[in-house]
């Protein structure tokens, strides 16, 4: 009996002694843990995780000890944040810079420093993100107080943890969020109830309330006249991983201008983690003057304190670096063709019938920037 008591205790010291080299010690291919979070994350987070690190944020990082995570407290939730970043955020992206297994192994060390986890069941209610993007339709909550509601709203959710709301009975972009997908809720009490958003937002676009995304140009005797367009929803789409959606952009007398698909996309940049929306434009059978709003990307910032711009035979780029209220720094990548007009609020562009014309707007939240920051965004190719 005493053998086997011994031989009991040697097993479980060695499963212990394993284990703990699995989470902070060195593994094949893996490097320390330990040394890839102080690499990594003690900057911010601080070495033990308490949210005491040495950069200079606008608010406390988040404190790994206090436990629970404002974009989910699960695995994967915690996973995808470590791999994609937190766009609007300074929370980086760190795909690029280390191994699948090294974020996992991060994302289990993360999850160590903090007290102990209760498992939670996931209602049958809640649409999880695997390993394809997800794309719902229905009455969307106020975004933020003070917002409308949205009896037709639309969600796209990427495998990255984002997911982007839109204005669905007239297109326009609403907010990016952060965190699990969204509890449908329409699915109980006879479809009374709003689906239920579950990830944080991180830009809120004109408090909730954005003005039409597209406007038509025309010259009048009485000078140039701005006719906002209606962007009605035709379908929406998914591919793998790639969501998106298409829309009619019509004037007052319901001619069709231009048609258009819009895909967003998560940026992983070198600067910070942020967003790209991606915008393929079709003239109709008018030659036609389009402005696309990009007021938002300006909104709670300052001028820009610094602009590069660079120019190709066939497409442009502009970089400008603004400084938020908060302290942090917006980068904001514009890239078409070279027919393009960047103005301070809004692009422009001159269509001839049948034209068509890609553009691609990025948004991205950095800590810091600098003359190399700007100019790898520039150079960064899609």
């Amino acid at each position: 009996m005493a053998f086997h008591r011994l031989r009991s205790t040697i097993c479980l010291l060695a499963l212990c002694v394993t284990q703990t080299r699995a989470l902070c010690g060195p593994q094949e291919g893996v490097p320390d843990t330990r040394a890839r979070y102080l690499e990594l994350c003690a900057r911010c987070h601080g070495p033990e995780g308490a949210g005491d690190g040495t950069a200079d944020l606008p608010r406390p990082a988040r404190s790994f000890k206090d436990g629970g995570f404002s974009y989910g407290n699960t695995r994967a939730a915690i996973l995808r944040t470590i791999t994609f970043g937190i766009p609007g955020t300074p929370m980086p992206s760190h795909a690029g810079a280390v191994t699948k297994a090294e974020l996992a192994a991060l994302a289990d060390y993360v999850i160590s420093l903090g007290p102990e986890r209760k498992t939670v069941s996931v209602s049958e209610t809640i649409l999880q993100i695997t390993d394809r993007a997800q794309i719902v339709r229905g009455f969307l909550p106020p975004i933020i107080d003070g917002a409308p509601q949205r009896p037709r709203g639309l969600l796209i959710g990427l495998t990255s943890g984002a997911s982007f709301e839109y204005r669905a009975d007239d297109v326009r972009f609403v907010a990016v969020r952060q965190g699990d997908f969204v509890q449908r809720r329409d699915w109980t009490d006879r479809g009374g109830k709003p689906l239920l958003p579950l990830g944080k937002p991180t830009l809120v676009c004109a408090k909730g309330d954005p003005g039409p995304s597209f406007v038509a140009i025309s010259e009048s005797p009485q000078g140039m006249e701005r006719e906002p367009l209606q962007a009605r929803l035709k379908r929406t789409w998914t591919a793998g991983q790639d969501a998106g959606l298409h829309y009619w952009l019509q004037d007052g007398a319901g001619s069709i201008l231009a048609k258009v698909q819009e895909q967003p996309q998560i940026a992983d940049t070198e600067a910070g983690a942020g967003f790209i929306r991606l915008l393929r434009v079709e003239a109709g059978a008018l030659a036609c003057s389009l402005e696309f709003n990009t007021s938002y990307l300006s909104q709670d910032c300052g001028n820009p304190t610094a602009i590069l711009e660079a120019r190709s035979d066939q497409t442009q780029a502009h970089v400008s670096d603004r400084l938020q209220s908060d302290g942090l720094r917006r980068l904001v990548v514009l890239r078409g063709p070279n027919s393009m007009r960047v103005q301070s609020r809004s692009l422009r562009l001159d269509l001839e019938p049948g034209q068509v014309v890609e553009f691609e707007v990025t948004l991205v939240t950095a800590l810091d920037a600098n003359d190399d920051t700007l100019q790898s965004l520039l150079e960064q190719t899609r």
